[in-house]
């Protein structure tokens, strides 16, 4: 009865804010933020399948941190997928799909909206048809709102339709191709509840009036929900935390659940209701529960690191959707804010120094920089520029005089949202104080390097690491704006120009695991096969710089990787890694390889062996990885586009197997040389790999 109690009060309050009317398969129509508004209220209608609906309001977080729009909902729990056709029958604001927390005019939000005419006073390369991803992964924070034609718009990869999946706390971004086919376009971690908000979102992006026309809607329950409880509302180093995770599938599923608890952690206690549970002291859980119905849970006790915040990246799959991050709870504090440092940060020799974007202080006005959570950042947070305004300063206590360089873990999500200005000391906004990110809509560690001095800042040259030389005592970093939707997520500085960047603020950073050596031994087959790590090469360094990187992750065996740093032409082919091997039987080779692959223009190798000549017409020696994208390690044989099923023919005798970079932000783990070519890949199981199952018991 208390149940239905409270479900009739979400309805009062819910049906409260809005019309009280039913619009077609959704429960109600509501005006955000638009309680001043001269056009109000909206009007919607619905007839044959069809909504059309008002766009009023100045905007959906553009440049503010108010939400001004129509919004035909209802409220969803679990996971589900939206989807629609939408086009604007008045050249006035932007129109599409909408996943959102509550009905405030800051909410946390997922939404994915099409433009009916140039955006005003936005910097993106908006035209009609354009679709953009909006997302505020804080409330009270700000909008992403940034955007390229070449996220959608009509053509090939759009040619109308639009969907949202939401799977925990991953919402998943589709168009529709021209053949009909659902084209994946990127995937954002937005911590939400369960419940939440879904429907059709149209906004005017000024004072006018627009309207958009909505078809094909559907609303699809998906088979799997995991959540996370974390009885805790900020981060307390050294604390016992008793956390559960909840799987519900609606139908009959094999559940498999990755537990990944912030680093620093340490893990014991661990009970499931069913399934089977492996676990390892550094903070990784698996959980696989085959044909399971109704509802399992896992539990265990997290004892909390250091640091004044964390985020949990567990992730689940139910082998037919894609894998998604547990929803509900994966940030501490749950209620994230600019935490300014209480002391100057620390810079000195033979140490490398992290400041935490979030640590800033904000100077003018305090909202043109905003908090940014995203369980993929350090500790969860980072921040977000909306707009030409605000700096950050960050005081620095320079132990000794010298030669230090900076590096820097940034988000850009296209060529309009891909820089900052920042400056030691003096920062002008000019070119030669210009920091230019990559632009592939994920977190990217890379070296502030200088450029070609007859080109523009971004024009970088590979190596060639900008030089700061500090004197002792205080100085102070300054970031401004340059490109709204630009994120920051941690700066570092060394003194070590060499230094693996991709370690940094990981158990792994400080070690020597660079792929270095000058003399290998090869790795001689046993049984006609061997196992190499993929950080277990030679790395071949052009004059101009290196183009690989280790990279710190659990999941990655021996928590290491291989990442492609930058990308490489056909012309430019003079870096790459060798893997050298010794095969005692001589006949057919063939090669399986772990790798990740994030986008579509993150996703590929070039691949050769020995000296024999790279072929890249046609992309024929182009390795592409699993063909799997997403942020999760996949294996596979390494396929090229020339010769799906590639072979090489080897004579008994040390041979070397060639990695060149071609995409930056490609990753691998680990290769497997064979003759056994009737294997299967995904059931390889590298040697040593086996993880016990400790001491967990059943409720």
């Amino acid at each position: 009865m208390m149940k239905l109690r409270f479900l009739s009060c979400l309805l009062f309050l819910f049906l409260a804010s809005g019309v009280l009317a039913q619009v077609g398969v959704f429960e109600a129509q509501v005006d955000i933020g638009l309680e001043n508004n001269p056009l109000a209220p909206s009007q919607v209608a619905y007839n044959g399948g069809a909504y059309t609906l008002d766009a009023l309001g100045v905007s959906i977080g553009r440049e503010t941190l108010r939400d001004e729009f129509n919004f035909v909902c209802s409220r969803m729990t679990g996971s589900f997928s939206i989807e629609c056709d939408v086009f604007a029958t008045q050249a006035d604001g932007l129109g599409g799909l909408m996943i959102r927390q509550d009905l405030d005019v800051d909410s946390v939000h997922a939404s994915y909206l099409r433009a009916a005419d140039t955006i005003p006073g936005s910097n993106t390369d908006a035209a009609n048809g354009t679709v953009f991803p909006y997302f505020r992964t804080a409330k009270g924070s700000g909008t992403n709102v940034d955007g390229d034609v070449g996220v959608g718009g009509y053509a090939a990869n759009n040619t109308g339709p639009i969907k949202l999946e939401r799977i925990g706390n991953s919402i998943h971004f589709y168009t529709m191709n021209d053949a009909g086919a659902w084209n994946y376009v990127q995937t954002e971690a937005i911590p939400l509840s369960e419940t939440v908000y879904v429907g059709l979102a149209a906004t005017a992006n000024g004072g006018e009036l627009g309207e958009f026309e909505f078809t094909d809607v559907a609303i699809t329950p998906l088979p799997l929900w995991v959540k996370r409880s974390i009885p805790l509302e900020n981060w307390t180093p050294g604390a016992n935390v008793e956390i559960t995770v909840t799987a519900h599938a609606s139908e009959t599923v094999d559940a498999v659940v990755n537990e990944l608890t912030p680093i620093g952690t340490s893990v014991s206690n661990v009970r499931v209701s069913q399934g089977e549970v492996t676990f390892t002291q550094n903070g990784v859980i698996d959980w696989t529960v085959d044909g399971l119905t109704g509802e399992a849970t896992l539990s265990y006790t997290a004892t909390l690191g250091n640091g004044i915040s964390g985020a949990w990246q567990g992730t689940f799959s139910e082998g037919i959707n894609r894998t998604s991050y547990i929803g509900e709870d994966s940030i501490l504090p749950k209620v994230p804010v600019v935490m300014p440092a209480s002391e100057p940060f620390v810079i000195a020799p033979g140490t490398v120094s992290l400041i935490e974007a979030e640590q800033a202080q904000i100077l003018d006005d305090q909202t043109g920089f905003l908090i940014y959570a995203d369980p993929r950042a350090s500790g969860g947070l980072g921040l977000i520029n909306i707009a030409n305004r605000g700096s950050l300063e960050y005081e620095l206590n320079v132990q000794r005089a010298g030669t230090y360089y900076m590096i820097a873990r940034t988000r850009g999500e296209d060529g309009n949202s891909d820089s900052f200005y920042m400056g030691i000391d003096i920062l002008e906004r000019t070119d030669p104080y210009g920091f230019g990110l990559a632009n592939n809509r994920q977190w990217t560690i890379r070296w502030w390097e200088n450029y070609d001095p007859a080109q523009r800042f971004w024009n970088l040259i590979a190596g060639d690491h900008k030089e700061f030389n500090l004197p002792a005592g205080r100085s102070f970093l300054v970031v401004q704006n340059r490109e709204t939707g630009a994120k920051l997520d941690w700066f570092a500085f060394t003194d070590n120009p060499n230094e693996q960047i991709g370690l940094i603020g990981t158990p792994k950073q400080g070690q020597v695991l660079a792929i270095n050596q000058t003399n290998p031994t090869p790795v001689k087959l046993v049984g006609g096969e061997a196992f190499i790590e993929a950080e277990n090469g030679v790395l071949v360094t052009p004059t101009f710089g290196g183009h690989f990187s280790l990279f710190y992750d659990r999941n990655a065996s021996e928590e290491v990787y291989v990442n492609s740093i930058g990308g490489a032409t056909p012309a430019n082919l003079n870096h790459h890694i060798d893997y050298h091997f010794e095969v005692v039987e001589p006949g057919p080779y063939r090669i399986i390889a772990r790798t990740r692959t994030p986008s579509d223009s993150d996703d590929s190798f070039w691949v050769g062996m020995d000296d024999e000549p790279l072929i890249s017409d046609n992309n024929f020696d182009r390795f592409q990885g699993s063909g799997i994208i997403d942020n999760s390690f996949h294996t596979s044989w390494i396929r090229t586009d020339g010769e799906p099923d590639k072979t090489w023919f080897l004579d008994a005798g040390v041979h070397v197997f060639r990695l060149y970079g071609r995409e930056d932000n490609t990753q691998i783990d680990w290769l497997v040389i064979t003759n056994k070519l009737d294997q299967d890949p995904l059931a390889y199981v590298p040697p040593g790999s086996e993880v016990p199952v400790l001491d967990f018991m059943l409720y």
